[in-house]
């Protein structure tokens, strides 16, 4: 059976959500209560090319199985990239990235002081104190640290009143 893609896409194009559901339906031999159109356009495309030119063979099947199980799977998607787009905007995203990294890379030196301060005195109370030190200095730089990319945004302001 050979399909022609660009009349199918066309054709599923031009169809309503309704529509679609029954196709996905009759291609699937189940039905679905997704509403997204691009979505059902896309499996239904793929249904039909599989189905005309042959699905996956049984080997290819079970080692995506194998790769799947051992797959490392994100849950949540990373953090850092947005937060630093959103601080400094996104004109030098990687520039930037790359300088808030540098800083968590840093960061791991902490644990080893507090483990040298530890075997020095025997005690956790220094490293302690170190780190509450720390965090009272970010503290008081991130309260006065104002977005550059915000004073830009409201330097246009000014200039174009």
């Amino acid at each position: 059976m050979h399909i022609n893609v660009v009349k199918e896409l066309a054709a599923l194009e031009a169809m309503r959500v309704s529509e679609l559901r029954a196709k996905y339906g009759q291609v699937f031999g189940e039905e679905t209560k997704v509403g997204n159109k691009a979505w059902l356009v896309k499996r239904i495309i793929w249904r039909l090319q599989a189905l005309a030119e042959g699905d996956l063979s049984e080997r290819a099947r079970r080692r995506a199985a194998e790769l799947a199980q051992d797959a490392d799977l994100r849950l949540l998607p990373p953090r850092a990239p947005a937060f630093t787009a959103d601080y400094f905007g996104p004109k030098n995203l990687g520039l930037n990235y790359g300088l808030v990294f540098i800083g968590w890379g840093i960061a791991f030196l902490v644990p080893l002081l507090a483990g040298y301060l530890k075997d020095a005195t025997g005690t956790l109370d220094y490293a302690f104190c170190g780190s509450s030190g720390l965090l009272v200095t970010g503290l008081i730089i991130s309260r006065f640290l104002r977005r550059p990319w915000a004073q830009t945004e409201k330097q246009k302001e000014l200039v174009s009143t």
